[in-house]
């Protein structure tokens, strides 16, 4: 029930708030430039469920306060080494807030650790980013994530609701992107969903819960692409 429930509200609210993004795009910033950057929304959609349920709210503030700066990329255009830099901060963030979660103790690896999450959060954003403003592409990928989620961590409760939500946010969405150059994801958006898939990923390794075949069955096509 409680999944439903986050599901129809996370798609009411995405309409809504799509609609009205649209409009203050259009006085605000430009009326020939297409509306970009509305998945900037999700991080506070992510950081809402997190301070309801109690979670530790410090990786979804991390991502919601991250995710602004990198909206100028979707309002100006940021330099790419800024761009890579929140990537891989980001990343950094992860891999620390995993390893305290878990009960693994790293030694001298603990920075190698680190860097590799960041250089892989800097390449699972490109990932998505890669395929925003291509149609429903972007919106595919997220669902593909999302019921990914469904089936990897069945168990998990508080993910389950998390993917669901997901899927709400981007059926709003979608339903305002099905005519071509209608409104983009974003580069912030791409940054949130390909960083929430890094700290699932990564989380999931440590707690030794993994299954690389799930995450393979949806990235292996964009990865291919990408590294094309």
């Amino acid at each position: 029930m409680i999944n439903i429930s986050v599901f129809g509200i996370s798609l009411i609210m995405s309409i809504i708030i799509c609609f009205f993004y649209k409009k203050v795009w259009n006085i605000k910033f430009s009326k020939t430039k297409v509306p970009s950057g509305f998945g900037i929304t999700l991080s506070l959609f992510l950081l809402v469920y997190a301070y309801m349920f109690e979670l530790n709210i410090f990786l979804y503030i991390s991502i919601f306060i991250l995710s602004f700066v990198y909206w100028i990329d979707d309002i100006k255009s940021l330099p790419a080494t800024v761009r890579f830099f929140l990537q891989f901060f980001l990343g950094a963030i992860i891999a620390i807030h995993a390893l305290e979660s878990s009960s693994i103790q790293f030694g001298h690896e603990f920075i190698l650790f680190v860097i590799i999450t960041g250089i892989f959060n800097i390449f699972l954003t490109n990932v998505f980013n890669f395929y925003d403003g291509l149609d429903l592409n972007i919106s595919t990928l997220t669902i593909l994530f999302a019921i990914t989620i469904l089936f990897a961590f069945s168990k998990d409760k508080n993910l389950v609701s998390q993917a669901y939500l997901i899927i709400g946010f981007i059926l709003g969405f979608s339903l305002f992107n099905f005519k071509s150059n209608n409104i983009f994801f974003g580069d912030a958006g791409c940054f949130i969903v390909g960083s929430f898939c890094t700290y699932i990923i990564i989380n999931s390794y440590l707690l030794g819960n993994f299954n690389f075949l799930y995450f393979a069955s949806f990235l292996a096509l964009p990865c291919f692409d990408v590294f094309f």
